[in-house]
């Protein structure tokens, strides 16, 4: 759970693990400068008006235990399923060339098996009517099928792994666990 604070001049966002609280990040001023890092219980009181009992400062802790935290503050802010499964997808790269991202699209839609009905005029994901959209389907599609059969999300380095859906709109892509 992440809880932003507000203040007249200041916003503080902690992030909450297991009952436990850890400062992030104070933006303050009007120049909107930036203060991340630990913060004591004292200072947090100022910004909530609570008791955060259960607040712990690095300021004191030894560094085992500051990796410990550090570890389980990773572990709960990355997406998984109830049976502990990452959700991936597979998009197109933002830093592939419209060109490269065709001939990668043509492969999938063709010699590699994905469904690619839905990128279609009048389909759900046909809108944007981007090259990259409609790569970022296509090799999500392929990746989703094959991935347990040895299928991967290269295609020649034109596509990368993402744990953020990408669907939108009428448009869902799909996730296999």
């Amino acid at each position: 759970m992440t809880v932003t604070l507000l203040s007249s001049n200041r916003i503080t966002i902690i992030y909450s693990v297991y009952g436990f609280f850890f400062f992030l990040c104070s933006i303050y001023g009007s120049n909107q400068q930036a203060f991340c890092g630990y913060t004591s219980l004292q200072q947090i009181r100022l910004f909530c008006h609570c008791d955060l009992s259960l607040f712990l400062s690095f300021e004191n802790m030894p560094i085992l235990w500051k990796r410990t935290m550090l570890a389980l503050l990773i572990l709960s802010i990355t997406p998984r399923k109830s049976d502990g499964e990452l959700e991936q997808w597979c998009i197109a790269d933002e830093q592939t060339p419209d060109d490269e991202l065709q001939r990668a699209l043509d492969w999938a839609c063709g010699k590699g098996g994905a469904d690619c009905s839905k990128i279609q005029v009048n389909q759900p994901c046909y809108l944007p009517n981007t090259v990259r959209d409609h790569a970022s389907y296509a090799f999500n599609n392929y990746f989703q099928k094959f991935k347990h059969k040895g299928g991967s999300c290269y295609f020649k380095g034109a596509a990368i792994i993402t744990e953020l859906d990408p669907s939108h709109g009428s448009c869902q892509y799909e996730f296999h666990p």
